[in-house]
């Protein structure tokens, strides 16, 4: 409240900006919509603009239910093809290195616009690729590195954060292929009898940010390609079990 009396004495404003805003827990949440609620009454220019994972409204809405009409959304989504491509061309293009056209498609195409595996395609990419332009064959040579850096300290570390049952759920709904999912289609694939069944895991889940409801009725993964590192994954655990089957024998 003090910021708001003094940015408003002095004819000027505050703004707040928070990164990875569902990584606050509901107390802290709650406390960020009072405050603002108070500011909007006494009409205070204090501003905040936050940015999380679609699940950020709803946990807004648990804190204090006035958040729907407190804050404006917007989904931002995934970037386009337009700003995926600025997103690489433009820093590389400071130190004077540039992309070969099929070289973007290809990273475009395979990053789904997602902004941190666009950025891990550009990290690889400068540390491995001795001159410019970087080319579609260059793209691929890098590919196993950039799968296994996201398998590593993303897919890995996020699937582990499950609880064996959500595990379970995870791996059934990727078998059905890329989301979104229905979730009586979701339950089944997960071994469930019914939805009501395995709402406790795939409210679980959706906590813990690994999916979240696009609309009413259907699930899918927040971010993309999680849904193909789960099949990957089971297909080694597979291969793998088969080969201690076979040696056994």
């Amino acid at each position: 409240m003090e910021i708001g009396e003094v940015a408003r004495a002095g004819g000027t404003g505050t703004l707040f900006l928070i990164d990875e805003m569902q990584n606050l827990d509901t107390a802290s949440l709650s406390a960020l919509c009072m405050a603002y609620h108070r500011m909007s009454q006494k009409d205070l220019p204090v501003a905040l603009v936050g940015a999380g994972l679609p699940t950020l409204p709803m946990m807004l809405r648990r804190a204090k239910p006035y958040a729907t009409r407190l804050f404006s959304y917007s989904d931002l989504g995934r970037l386009s093809d337009a700003a995926s491509r600025t997103l690489l061309v433009g820093p590389a293009a400071l130190q004077g290195v540039n992309y070969r056209e099929d070289a973007l498609e290809s990273i475009v195409a395979q990053s789904g616009g997602y902004p941190y595996f666009l950025q891990e395609y550009g990290r690889v990419l400068w540390d491995e690729v001795e001159a410019a332009p970087i080319t579609r064959s260059d793209v691929e040579a890098v590919t196993e590195l950039v799968d296994d850096s996201l398998d590593r300290a993303f897919f890995g570390p996020a699937f582990d954060l499950a609880t064996d049952a959500e595990q379970r759920y995870l791996i059934g709904i990727a078998h059905l292929g890329d989301g979104p999912y229905r979730t009586a289609e979701a339950a089944k694939a997960a071994g469930y009898p019914s939805q009501g069944g395995a709402s406790f895991v795939r409210d679980g889940l959706i906590d813990k940010e690994l999916l979240w409801s696009p609309r009413r009725g259907y699930i899918d993964f927040t971010v993309p390609r999680f849904a193909r590192y789960l099949r990957a994954a089971q297909a080694l655990e597979d291969e793998s079990l088969s080969g201690l089957i076979g040696e056994g024998q």
